[in-house]
């Protein structure tokens, strides 16, 4: 799952999942598990989301991502921008 854990407790969450649940940084939200479900929602508003279904960040893709950092990092592949689609 790509949510970083940073100092103080704060997470970093994807931009995409951000800008899709209309979220910006300093909103606060609240994060529990439902049903084995990883879910937040905005302390603000109405928005939630069950991080665990959307499929960037099922265990698969995390797996590849975590491959490809691995290589990059040991001089391996093509460090690229991300197409922001």
């Amino acid at each position: 799952m790509l949510v970083e854990v940073m100092d103080r407790g704060q997470i970093a969450l994807p931009p995409a999942l951000m800008n899709q649940m209309e979220w910006k940084t300093g909103d606060k939200l609240n994060v529990f598990v439902e049903s084995g479900r990883l879910c937040m929602e905005s302390v603000e508003s109405a928005s939630s989301a069950r991080v665990s279904d959307d499929p960037f960040l099922s265990e698969k893709n995390q797996r590849h991502l975590m491959a490809s950092i691995r290589d990059l990092e040991a001089g391996r592949g093509d460090e690229h921008e991300l197409i922001d689609a």
